[in-house]
């Protein structure tokens, strides 16, 4: 039945003719030569009949070779390679499962420690490269001293040794639209001295990283200033100071919300950064910073919406706050 013929079957015919056209070939030579010799055929018949045996015999015996020998191993060899890099695929595929499912468990929730050192750590800058709107938070103790200094140490170099400051980099990225909000501890706090005490610094230590970040602000204003015409729509700048007790450090870039506690008698920026897992644990951790930051509103440091146009930069408060810190310090 016609129906019935499977790839054997078809190979075999397939085979059968191609040998049957190599004896053609060879009949056709043996023909070739009867016919000039016996036969007496004119010349251009004989040659005619030999040239097509030779063709045929020729021809189909190197497809002949080429089917058999050639095409099967190079057919062989590419099922090998093929199979290679299946297997290889296969075992990248199953180590790429395994890091997915060890980093990130199914149902994991709360944190997850990223770095036992938080200090200049990586994942902290990832905004800074960045070229997108993005929604940023960033709240701690003083923030901006620290920052300015990890931002310099990246991108010092041979030509410029103090590096890039946090404020070029801030003004890049509200240039690119992106909402920045920054929260640090108020120096007129009356805890200030136990602050610096339980993470084991002076009271001067820790209110000179303020009064650092405060000279960052004023810096900032001042390009803001110079620069308000060139800034796309939604580029917004808030940065304020508040006055509760500084429990861990926030970073937020977008979704990815990453956490740093102050231990007693450790610093908090030797201390380690966990990244928030679930929706609802950032829902928590993002409720607390915002309630602290409505609170904060009278204590607006610098003021930015690129629909309003110019800054607003309270001159006042800061220079409220660069004296409450030369007196502290002066007292103690």
């Amino acid at each position: 039945m016609i129906g019935t013929r499977g790839p054997r079957t078809s190979h075999k015919t397939a085979g059968l003719a191609a040998y049957g056209v190599v004896f053609t070939g060879i009949v056709l030579l043996l023909l070739s030569v009867l016919g000039t010799e016996t036969w007496h055929w004119p010349v251009w018949v004989a040659n005619f009949v030999r040239d097509l045996g030779l063709l045929l015999a020729a021809v189909t015996a190197a497809t002949i070779f080429h089917e058999k020998l050639l095409r099967d191993e190079m057919y062989s060899s590419f099922h090998q390679e093929l199979e290679e890099k299946f297997v290889q695929a296969r075992l990248d595929i199953a180590k790429e499962v395994y890091r997915l499912f060890a980093e990130r468990p199914p149902r994991m929730t709360g944190l997850r420690k990223l770095t036992d050192y938080r200090r200049s750590f990586e994942r902290y800058y990832d905004w800074v490269n960045q070229q997108s709107p993005q929604d940023l938070f960033f709240a701690g103790r003083s923030v901006l001293h620290r920052m300015d200094a990890d931002i310099r140490a990246r991108t010092a170099g041979a030509e410029a040794k103090k590096g890039i400051a946090a404020a070029d980099i801030l003004l890049r990225r509200l240039r690119e639209g992106s909402k920045i909000k920054i929260l640090f501890l108020d120096p007129r706090t009356s805890i200030s001295a136990r602050l610096a005490e339980e993470e084991g610094q002076t009271p001067a230590d820790m209110l000179g990283d303020i009064k650092t970040s405060l000279g960052i602000c004023c810096t900032l204003g001042d390009l803001l200033s110079s620069h308000s015409s060139e800034f796309p729509p939604g580029a917004e700048l808030s940065i304020r100071v508040y006055d509760r007790i500084p429990y861990f450090a926030y970073h937020k870039q977008d979704s990815e919300v990453i956490v740093g506690f102050y231990f007693d008698s450790f610093r908090g920026s030797t201390s380690a950064a966990y990244e928030l897992i679930d929706d609802e644990t950032k829902k928590v951790f993002e409720e607390h910073f915002i309630r602290i930051w409505g609170e904060a509103g009278r204590n607006t440091v610098v003021a930015f919406n690129s629909a309003r146009g110019k800054p607003n930069i309270n001159r006042r408060l800061v220079e409220e706050l660069q004296n409450s810190i030369d007196a502290t310090t002066i007292a103690g």
